[in-house]
C-alpha cells in the first residue's frame, strides 16, 4: 500500500515538473542548453537516467551526441557520432516515428549489437535530432514511462524550433546590421551624389547627403536633414517632373533619367538621375545624381556645330545650283558660228599681242 501511495504521489507531481521544465525550455536560447534540460528533466522528473540527445550537424551530415547523462557515460562511456544511414538512431530521425524495443540487441539496424542496454526507446526531434532512453532491464518501459517521455520530447522539439527561429532571426539582424554598415560606408565614399529621403505624403523628405551632394550642391548634411529635397534642389520649371519621379519611386519603379538641379548657388546643371527601389519597412528611397553638364553642354555645341554645318551646306548647295544654271544658260547662248577652239586660240593671239610676241 505505502509503494503504491508513492508512485501515486511521484506521478501527480510529474505534470507540474514537466510544466517547469517547459518554461525553461523556452526561455533557454541554445540548442546545448535545451538539450542538457531534456537530458535532465529525463533523469529527475521521468526517473530515466540512461538518456541521450543526438543532434544533426550540418557540416558532418552526422547526428552528435550534444547532452548524456552521467548514468549513459558510466554504462557505455562516451557515445560517439552517428553517420548517416546507419543505426536506428537515423532511421529515426529519417522518418520522424517513434522506436521503443523490448530488446534492442535484436533490432536489425542496431548501431552496436553488444551494447549494454536492452530496453530502449527512440522518440525523433524533427528537423533536429533524436531523443534516446535506455535501460539495462528488458522490457522495462510502460505506457506511462513512454508517455510521458513523448510529452518531453514534444517539448524539447519545441524548445529547439523556437531557438532555431530566434537564432535565424538574430543572424538576419547581423547580416543586415553588416550590410547596414557596409553601404553605409558605400554611400559616403560613392564619387557621385548621393541622398536617402524618406517619402511622406509623397513628398522626399532629406535624411542624409554623401560627400559628394554637399561639394557639387553646395549643401551641409545639418544644412539639409529634414527639408523637402525637391525645394532644395529642384527649379521651378522641374519641379512637375520631379513630383512625376517621386510618385514612380515611390510606386517601387527604378528610374534612371535625366533632369536638371540647381545648386545652392543658383546654378542650373544637367545630372543623370537613378534610384534605388525604395524599402517598404523603412518607406525609404535612395537617389544618385551623376553630374553630365559637361557633356550635355559638348552635345549643345556639336549640335550647335552640326546646324551650322547644315545650314553652310545648303547655302552652298543652292549657290551651286545657281552656278550651274547659269552654266547652262551660258552654254545655249554661246554664238555657233565660232568653235570654241577658235574662241581660245583667238584669246591666246590677243593676249601675245599685248606682250609683243606675234
Amino acid at each position: 500500500m505505502y509503494h503504491d501511495f508513492t508512485k501515486r504521489a511521484w506521478y501527480e507531481q510529474q505534470p507540474n515538473a514537466l510544466h517547469e521544465t517547459t518554461r525553461k525550455l523556452m526561455a533557454a536560447t541554445s540548442h546545448e542548453t535545451i538539450a542538457s534540460l531534456g537530458s535532465e528533466a529525463a533523469s529527475e522528473i521521468l526517473d530515466l537516467p540512461l538518456n541521450g540527445i543526438h543532434l544533426y550537424d550540418d557540416a558532418t551530415h552526422e547526428l552528435a551526441p550534444v547532452a548524456v547523462s552521467g548514468t549513459t557515460r558510466d554504462i557505455v562511456g562516451e557515445p560517439p557520432s552517428i553517420p548517416a544511414g546507419e543505426g536506428i538512431a537515423w532511421e529515426v530521425f529519417d522518418t520522424g516515428e517513434t522506436r521503443i524495443y523490448d530488446d534492442v540487441r535484436t533490432a536489425d539496424a542496431v548501431f552496436n549489437p553488444d551494447t549494454p542496454i536492452r530496453s530502449e526507446l527512440y522518440l525523433p526531434l524533427g528537423s533536429h535530432g533524436v531523443f534516446l532512453l535506455g535501460s539495462t532491464t528488458a522490457a522495462d518501459f510502460d505506457d506511462t514511462d513512454v508517455a510521458l517521455a513523448n510529452v518531453l520530447a514534444a517539448n524539447i522539439e519545441a524548445a529547439l524550433d523556437r531557438a532555431a527561429r530566434e537564432q535565424e532571426l538574430r543572424d538576419r539582424e547581423a547580416q543586415l546590421g553588416h550590410e547596414r554598415d557596409r553601404f553605409a560606408t558605400l554611400f559616403e565614399y560613392i564619387p557621385d551624389p548621393a541622398v536617402i529621403v524618406a517619402l511622406r505624403d509623397g513628398e522626399p523628405i532629406t535624411r542624409a547627403v554623401n560627400q559628394a551632394f554637399e561639394a557639387v550642391f553646395g549643401y551641409s548634411e545639418q544644412d539639409v536633414l529634414g527639408t523637402s529635397l525637391n525645394e532644395l534642389i529642384v527649379p521651378t520649371e522641374a519641379m512637375a517632373d520631379a513630383e512625376a519621379i517621386d510618385e514612380r519611386a515611390l510606386a517601387g519603379e527604378q528610374l534612371v533619367q535625366e533632369v536638371r538641379r540647381q545648386t545652392a548657388d543658383g546654378d542650373v546643371r544637367d545630372f543623370l538621375f537613378r534610384n534605388v527601389p525604395i524599402e517598404a519597412d523603412t518607406a525609404q528611397a535612395y537617389g544618385i545624381y551623376t553630374d553630365i553638364t559637361d557633356r550635355k553642354r559638348r552635345e549643345r555645341d556639336l549640335r550647335r556645330k552640326n546646324e551650322q554645318l547644315e545650314e553652310f551646306a545648303n547655302i552652298i548647295s543652292h549657290d551651286l545650283a545657281l552656278l550651274n544654271a547659269r552654266q547652262r544658260r551660258d552654254r545655249v547662248n554661246f554664238p555657233q558660228s565660232h568653235s570654241v577652239r577658235d574662241e581660245f586660240l583667238n584669246s591666246e593671239d590677243a593676249v601675245a599681242a599685248t606682250h609683243g610676241v606675234c
